[in-house]
């Protein structure tokens, strides 16, 4: 379940990342750039590492 949360997370700010780019708020786009990659990185760890990040939603099974 939080893999799919850090997708969507990824999503948002890579969509958002675009957005401010395109209207020049380059401190904002850099910003979105970090939570974009944090997003996406998170994904691929937890899609691909043995052992995946543990959180609250996780656990809730």
């Amino acid at each position: 379940m939080s893999r799919w949360l850090l997708f969507g997370f990824g999503l948002v700010f890579g969509i958002l990342l675009f957005v401010q780019a395109y209207q020049g708020n380059l401190l904002l786009a850099l910003i979105a750039v970090v939570f974009t990659i944090f997003g996406f990185g998170g994904f691929w760890w937890n899609t691909t590492q043995d052992d995946p990040i543990q959180t609250r939603f996780s656990q809730s099974r």
